[in-house]
């Protein structure tokens, strides 16, 4: 017999997706409500996590075009569990702290401790790619430790594609 917390996530998702008129796999969707522009991502554990902002949207995509609208009252049966944070690899700061970061697999920040580090992640225009986090929503991220470039694989970053890759870490 499968664990009751499998068992809890097959109903919520089989139950959400009929809801939702959402496939069963609905975990990965990205909706919004007919009344509002917030975009939320589904879950694997049955809930909805929201994009706090657009930066934070287009660190993981491109376009909209990937959002089902659903009516609010849908929505709302998805509980909310937090804000998305940005996409692995992304180099960010907060806005009262001139330490740059990136942001790690497992959704920490690490921060990066020169310059040098910089540009060898992300080039000479390092700078330009560092997205400012208010500080309202830096308290959804944990501290890791200090970025090393020895422990560096670009591949791991670029592979990561799904936000719940770093719900699971």
């Amino acid at each position: 017999m499968p664990p009751l917390n499998d068992m809890k996530y097959l109903l919520v998702t089989i139950i959400g997706s009929l809801l939702l008129g959402l496939p069963a796999h609905a975990a990965g969707y990205l909706v919004k409500g007919t009344n509002t522009k917030t975009v939320y991502y589904l879950s694997q554990d049955g809930k909805r996590y929201v994009f706090p902002n657009d930066k934070t949207y287009f660190s993981w995509y491109s376009d909209f075009s990937s959002i089902t609208t659903i009516a609010d009252e849908t929505l709302s049966t998805w509980p909310l569990a937090g804000n998305v944070t940005y996409k692995p690899g992304k180099l960010v700061k907060i806005t009262t702290d001139p330490k740059v970061y990136i942001v790690d697999l497992d959704g920490s920040l690490a921060w990066v401790p020169s310059e040098e580090v910089a540009i060898a992640i992300h080039g000479n225009d390092w700078a330009k790619q560092v997205d400012d986090i208010p500080d309202a929503f830096f308290i959804n991220y944990k501290q890791g430790p200090t970025f090393e470039l020895e422990k560096y694989d670009a591949n791991a970053f670029s592979l990561v594609s799904d936000f719940s890759e770093v719900l699971m870490k």
